[in-house]
């Protein structure tokens, strides 16, 4: 899937310059200019070495910020790593056929979401192809899924799983709250896990619903 260099990059960070990050609340993302391999990533403040409590897609670490006392919100943090580059050809990912292809299971679709984040971040200055999926969401050319909500004017795309994104097209982004769901993730009130089929599913505070599970979100329930 990947290829690895074999360059060790040292990378200079003031952890004041990190960002929440949305799905893990109150922890420290260290946000690294290049995909990174974890296995090879090293922190240091000062003389001290600390060690992350995980990674994110891109490979960068974070700490839980109530748990890590080694690491401050003035500290500079030194951060030593492998750059991760992408090998996968991009037929695989960014063209209708892949998208259909890989619109058999969320564990295959996901792993398709996921490369063209990778891919997007680690290039930058090459656009993506943009594609409307399912009539519900916009893959956009920096790797994002955009939410584009139920609007009439694209109610013939609906039946299609993927199609080219014209940009003559007029859309609109609602901010709906209508997520794809990661792999293996249940629904937050029946408990049942989402399926393909349960696409889009409602993201509410962090938290994914089945459409039919939504009433008791009130705006966010369609």
């Amino acid at each position: 899937m990947c290829s690895v260099s074999n360059k060790l990059r040292p990378y200079i960070q003031h952890t004041g310059n990190v960002i929440f990050d949305t799905y893990r609340p109150g922890h420290l993302t260290i946000h690294l200019p290049h995909l990174a391999i974890p296995t090879t990533i090293r922190c240091f403040v000062g003389d001290t070495e600390v060690f992350p409590d995980g990674f994110d897609l891109y490979g960068h670490p974070y700490f839980k910020n109530e748990e890590s006392s080694a690491v401050k919100w003035n500290d500079t943090m030194t951060v030593n790593y492998h750059i991760l580059t992408i090998a996968v050809p991009r037929e695989e990912f960014d063209t209708v056929e892949a998208i259909k292809g890989a619109s058999i299971s969320l564990d295959k679709l996901n792993e398709l979401l996921n490369l063209r984040k990778l891919f997007a971040f680690a290039n930058p200055d090459i656009p993506l192809n943009e594609f409307f999926f399912r009539g519900y969401f916009l893959l956009d050319a920096y790797g994002g899924c955009l939410p584009i909500g139920a609007n009439p004017s694209l109610r013939g795309d609906f039946d299609e799983i993927a199609i080219p994104y014209v940009h003559s097209k007029q859309i609109h982004f609602p901010g709906t709250g209508d997520e794809i769901p990661p792999a293996g993730c249940n629904c937050e009130s029946c408990g049942k896990p989402f399926t393909i089929n349960d696409i889009p599913c409602v993201l509410y505070n962090g938290r994914h619903y089945h459409k039919a599970c939504s009433a008791e979100l009130g705006q966010y329930s369609h």
